[in-house]
């Protein structure tokens, strides 16, 4: 183990929860969904609490965060799931080294007349791409040696439905989600070995199926319908 690294996820675990129902404090409860997705939060709020340390300003402070959280969208996250030419084509400014100010995105369908919004078409029915991307199971770290399923399970396999507290022994290791560092392949045979590279647990590719657990949501997640293809279509 990497000295520091229980340290490190044990306190990506932990998040502020009311003290009778344990519920997650959170301003959209859904970001309390699943242990995996509570966890990025939980990290998200850690950042913040670092950088008020560092700046003192409290408006400072949350300007400094949403400008790394854009930084990695505009980054990392588009030129991930867009083609070059496409995304070159609404901000130039990636291809061309410049920044927004002087190679403005030109957007042809988007055009807020007051204020910036996001548009229901794309909130509820483009953006749902990502569902696809969502692997069936999980597994958290490597003194974990098995997976567990992102929703569907029983009391013998449990599974990483959240709006409640987790276990201490759930706490993420992000190197099983995230390639942060060079490691060997390890041994092939054994996943939690972290030199595996099989433990790096990418999300699958932008097609049109959804893997079977989204397919029975359970009802504290959804319901009428529980079937996530179906409320994306509803929705759309």
């Amino acid at each position: 183990m990497i000295p520091g690294r229980r340290t490190c996820r044990e306190a990506t675990r932990r998040r502020p929860r009311a003290t009778r129902t344990r519920t997650s404090v959170i301003g959209d409860p859904r970001n309390d969904e699943n242990v995996i997705v509570s966890q990025l939060q939980g990290l998200m709020l850690r950042f913040h609490n670092r950088m008020a340390g560092l700046i003192g300003d409290f408006a400072e402070t949350q300007r400094a965060v949403r400008w790394h959280y854009q930084w990695v969208v505009l980054n990392d996250f588009l030129p991930a799931i867009i083609a070059p030419a496409v995304l070159a084509e609404v901000l130039p400014h990636l291809a061309a080294g410049t920044d927004p100010v002087t190679d403005p995105p030109k957007l042809k369908f988007y055009h807020a007349r007051d204020e910036a919004f996001m548009p229901l078409e794309f909130s509820a029915a483009a953006y749902r791409f990502g569902h696809s991307m969502v692997r069936p199971e999980y597994q958290l770290n490597e003194t974990l040696p098995k997976s567990h399923s992102i929703f569907a399970g029983d009391s013998n396999h449990p599974n990483l439905r959240g709006f409640h507290e987790f276990p201490a022994q759930w706490a993420i290791d992000w190197r099983f989600f995230v390639d942060l560092e060079p490691m060997d392949y390890g041994d092939a045979n054994n996943l939690p070995d972290p030199r595996n590279k099989k433990r790096l647990q990418l999300a699958y590719k932008i097609d049109t199926s959804l893997v079977n657990p989204l397919g029975h949501l359970p009802s504290d997640i959804a319901a009428h319908p529980h079937i996530l293809a179906l409320r994306n279509l509803e929705r759309g």
